[in-house]
């Protein structure tokens, strides 16, 4: 079941109910575990339960987010993800959002999607589930196209990620993705 409304061009996903149109599926919702008695202790393990991620100590980086004039031009053009996707004029400021897991989804939040480093909803190149940004015990990132409609890339690599596939990448080269936006780590300098 959806809400009925139609397929823009070759979307993988409706923007109103998160249907995927490839799978005919809709997305499911996260599971949520019952909250213990009390809020301070689980009485199950005599652990303290984690902060929601909203509450979440920062994890010590930050992702800024800024637009691209040479990445929309790239994209202009030949039926290219930009056609349609005006540049932003006057071009906003670059937007930094302090990261609070490990685990973070980049993409656009809609009614159905609630993304962790959110593009906003300028650059409809970028996909409401777009990608998954990991990092691991080690220290290691690695980023994962989540099936987005016009793909996910690291660097100046003209390649497409692999959808569903962890790749290992170096946070300090930028992410690029959708019409024009581009996203970089940046490790918070200590106090």
């Amino acid at each position: 079941q959806n809400c009925g409304a139609a397929r823009v061009g070759d979307e993988r996903f409706c923007e109103i109910c998160g249907l995927d149109f490839h799978t005919g599926r809709m997305p499911q919702p996260p599971v949520v575990s019952a909250q213990p008695a009390s809020p301070l202790v689980d009485p199950k393990t005599s652990t303290i339960p984690a902060a929601p991620a909203a509450l979440a100590a920062p994890i010590g980086w930050v992702a800024v987010l800024h637009c691209d004039r040479d990445w929309w031009q790239h994209n202009t053009g030949a039926g290219g993800v930009a056609d349609g996707v005006p540049y932003p004029d006057p071009e906003p400021a670059p937007r930094r959002i302090e990261l609070r897991a490990r685990v973070n989804l980049i993409g656009r939040t809609s009614g159905s999607a609630v993304a962790d480093i959110d593009c906003g909803s300028a650059d409809t190149g970028v996909s409401r589930r777009h990608a998954r940004l990991s990092l691991g015990t080690a220290g290691t990132w690695t980023l994962s196209d989540l099936g987005s409609t016009n793909g996910t890339f690291v660097g100046e690599a003209s390649t497409k990620l692999v959808a569903q596939a962890d790749t290992a990448f170096d946070p300090s080269e930028p992410i690029r993705i959708g019409a024009f936006t581009v996203l970089r780590l940046e490790p918070v300098e200590p106090a």
